[in-house]
């Protein structure tokens, strides 16, 4: 009987490791996993996450289908765009991609800010979409959550504390993603703690902070799709 997946890394039902690499895109290292045959499906997370993210979600996928998660850069063990606007790189970053895996349609689910992502790839090249899912998806409402103000760092007191290098920030990023992901998801914290380790130990997070105000704050005011135009006007 096959042990269930562990964290970290991307598993098969079996618990074995999925082959994974580091691939060249536009000159950013991308972490990607890679496996199974049959119609690809990738799969992207959401800000601050990784592809380990959907270690649930990929045995099951595997049966059927070859699936792709990679490490959405400059997340996880993925490189720094020279870009920081995050999302008007993204355009260019995601076809790159699958050419560079030599997919030419894909299913393709995001989470989060992987929704949004994932949206403008299937606005911009509809070809290479053949199905969308999208996971509580970033950038439909008409205003991002007052949390994701927080978050990004406005506010002077905010953004001078996550400003300030200090050997408390890490436990402080600890505990705010156990409280934020608790009040959020509804789960026990006391049941997060590899996971919360494990996001803080990824390389993005030593290089510039899973609180990296910046980054958010430029998700923030970044254009996710084309304005519609108005059906009564």
């Amino acid at each position: 009987m096959g042990r269930s997946a562990c964290h970290p890394g991307l598993h098969d039902a079996r618990g074995r490791d999925l082959p994974h690499r580091l691939v060249d895109v536009n000159g950013v290292p991308t972490y990607v996993v890679d496996a199974g045959d049959g119609p690809p499906v990738l799969l992207v997370h959401g800000y601050g996450d990784t592809a380990d993210g959907w270690r649930r979600v990929v045995p099951s996928l595997l049966r059927t289908n070859r699936v792709i998660a990679l490490d959405v850069p400059p997340f996880g063990r993925s490189g720094d765009p020279e870009s920081k606007q995050l999302l008007e790189y993204y355009r260019h970053f995601m076809p790159a991609l699958l050419d560079e895996l030599e997919i030419d349609r894909a299913t393709v689910v995001g989470h989060s800010l992987g929704g949004a992502i994932s949206l403008r790839l299937t606005l911009d090249h509809p070809e290479r979409v053949c199905r969308l899912g999208l996971v509580a998806p970033a950038g439909l409402a008409k205003a991002p959550p007052w949390w994701w103000h927080l978050l990004a760092g406005y506010g002077p007191a905010w953004k001078t504390a996550l400003a300030l290098p200090s050997p408390l920030t890490p436990l402080l990023i600890r505990e705010g993603m156990k409280r934020f992901l608790d009040w959020r998801l509804f789960h026990d914290p006391r049941k997060l703690q590899d996971d919360i380790a494990h996001l803080v130990a990824m390389p993005f997070c030593k290089r510039t902070g899973m609180a990296s105000p910046h980054l958010r704050r430029n998700t923030l005011d970044s254009p996710i799709a084309p304005p519609q135009a108005d059906p009564t006007g």
